[in-house]
């Protein structure tokens, strides 16, 4: 038996008669970073007489396109000709039940017993005590809350330098802070807007209607204390250099794009395209994004609000710069999106400002020059 990721899809396998194919979903339909590549090697690819597939996708239904690259995966291979050895299933939020119950329809199909007993590791986690909030948004029926931790009494501060959280790994902006919520649920995952240099865990959350970790959070009084736990996400960092970046995001997206822009100290070309409800009521970061503006940390700032006489959202801002945009992004600038699974039409706008340049954001994804977080 072979086990690779499917970025490592070879040519063919003459001794295979059996392929499983287990993937997740990204964002908005995408590939995970394991799997980008599968695509364009699959056109390569030649499969023998008697090869059979099933393909099993994991992701979760609240979003639209929920297992839609395990779906294009499945599609892909029945064009090469390829036989389905079973019909493709889905799993919803890594559910245990279903894992094992597709493991015994598959063992049924090849006549061996598949006993598939999925078992989540739990993560080692760190109690951080609540040391500041700033509340936003009540007044237009978004409340968004920024978050502000730090490691509980028996973590503290090493208070050598470089000072670092003596209780959490090294941590970047971007990276996400996983959630521990009350009643043995599963870890829910905040992008941080702070690294560990800042001395601070920060994240920015909206209240979900219905959300039990959002509603768990907001809930939180400065003093309470949640259990925690650090996952590095280096697929999403602004790249070194001095060329421009543009920020896109909406909403609680704005956290790990205020991180990247805080630590822009060498003060390199940067752009933030946002939008919210009400500059009155949820202008997230505008006390600090002022400050950015006048140390040049960030070099342009542009708004847009949904519930103001101006009726406008990110999107409209970037169409209405798509010469400045088009421009950047011919100088080799990256593009970085951050924001809730509604950010399709934002996706739209990009592609038509980089019709004109003769390429998609597909190719710029291909080269690090556009980097998503939707969730």
């Amino acid at each position: 038996m072979h086990c690779s990721e499917m970025n490592a899809l070879a040519k063919q396998y003459p001794q295979a008669s059996r392929l499983f194919v287990l993937t997740s979903t990204y964002g908005d339909g995408d590939a995970p970073a394991s799997a980008r590549q599968f695509m364009a090697r699959l056109k390569e690819f030649r499969a023998e007489k008697n090869l059979r597939y099933t393909v099993l996708g994991f992701g979760d239904r609240q979003f639209p396109n929920f297992c839609q690259f395990a779906l294009s995966v499945d599609a892909a291979l029945a064009g090469k000709g390829v036989s389905r050895l079973h019909a493709i299933e889905l799993i919803d939020r890594c559910s245990a039940s279903q894992f094992s119950e597709w493991g015994n329809r598959v063992g049924e199909v090849i006549g061996t017993p598949l006993f598939l007993n999925y078992c989540a590791l739990q993560p080692a986690t760190v109690k951080l005590e609540l040391v500041e909030r700033a509340d936003y948004g009540i007044a237009v029926q978004a409340p968004t809350s920024i978050f502000r931790f730090k490691p509980a009494e028996q973590g503290g501060w090493l208070t050598a330098s470089p000072r670092r959280f003596k209780a959490l790994p090294p941590f970047e902006a971007g990276d996400l802070l996983g959630v521990i919520p009350p009643h043995g649920q599963p870890p829910r995952f905040y992008s941080l807007a702070s690294s560990a240099n800042d001395e601070i865990v920060e994240i920015c959350v909206r209240k979900q209607a219905g959300g039990l970790c959002s509603g768990y959070l907001h809930d939180l009084k400065p003093g309470d204390c949640i259990d925690g736990f650090i996952r590095p996400n280096p697929g999403f960092r602004p790249a070194t250099g001095n060329r421009p970046v543009i920020l896109v995001g909406a909403g609680a997206g704005i956290g790990p794009l205020t991180g990247f822009i805080r630590n822009n100290t060498r003060c390199n070309p940067m752009y933030l395209y946002w939008g919210g409800r009400d500059a009155r009521s949820d202008f997230l970061y505008q006390p600090e994004l002022g400050r950015y503006l006048e140390d040049h940390r960030l070099s342009g700032l542009n708004t847009a609000f949904s519930r103001t006489d101006e009726r406008a959202y990110v999107q409209d801002k970037l169409k209405q710069d798509e010469l400045a945009v088009r421009q950047m992004v011919n100088t080799g600038a990256q593009i970085l999106v951050c924001g809730g699974r509604d950010m399709a039409a934002v996706r739209q706008v990009i592609e038509d400002i980089l019709k004109p340049l003769h390429i998609d954001i597909e190719t710029l994804r291909g080269q690090g020059r556009y980097l998503e977080d939707v969730y």
